[in-house]
């Protein structure tokens, strides 16, 4: 943030010595926020182990050499194998939690104030892929369809079978339009559609 105060503070400065803005629109315009959103790279496979990485680089060479400085780090994190073994949990997950039953209590955007267009996720920096689970947000609920954003421009289709373990004949027993949902992408996929059919599980944590 600070680089880039000083970066702005720089061109309005040119502005200014060039005769594009007063000198009142470039005091109002300094003393403005940057209004920047700062978000870190999602690492939806080992945040973790990333995370863990990064403070041993900070503490051995400095957060600038290892924000600037363009290091190049390798570790011991294989992850193919790392992905088999987040599957693997959230398969374990997905089976303790349909046996439980279906618990309800999913955030609904709407109902928190918000709106289905302005929902993003991190799962969605990634394109789904058959076994992978992925957060969504349901666009459309009917009595035997459910249709759910799962990216950007990505849609995904409940079908009935993909919510029998609730023991729920009708989708709009369980769903509308805002909840945020836990899906699992299936193998099918039919035109426009990312995939034909997703299990829905609800949301579990585990650490």
């Amino acid at each position: 943030p600070e680089r880039a105060l000083v970066r702005r503070n720089l061109v309005l400065n040119a502005m200014l010595e060039d005769g594009v803005i007063t000198a009142q629109q470039a005091a109002e315009a300094k003393a403005s926020p940057l209004g920047l959103h700062i978000e870190p790279p999602p690492n939806t496979v080992a945040p973790w182990f990333v995370e863990e990485v990064r403070k041993e680089l900070d503490q051995r060479f400095g957060s600038d050499m290892v924000h600037q400085s363009g290091l190049r780090v390798y570790t011991t994190l294989d992850l193919k194998l790392q992905q088999a073994a987040n599957a693997a949990v959230l398969d374990g997950l997905a089976a303790y939690e349909r046996r439980r039953g279906w618990r309800g209590n999913l955030l609904n955007v709407i109902a928190a104030g918000s709106s289905i267009d302005a929902f993003r996720h991190p799962d969605w920096n990634s394109d789904p892929t058959p076994g992978t689970y992925i957060h969504g947000v349901v666009t459309e609920a009917l009595p035997y369809e459910v249709t759910v954003r799962v990216g950007e421009n990505r849609s995904a289709i409940i079908a009935p079978e993909g919510w029998a373990w609730t023991k729920k004949e009708l989708a709009t027993d369980l769903l509308q339009t805002g909840d945020i949902v836990y899906v699992r992408i299936l193998p099918q996929a039919t035109g426009q559609q990312v995939v034909s059919k997703i299990a829905v599980v609800p949301p579990a944590e585990s650490g």
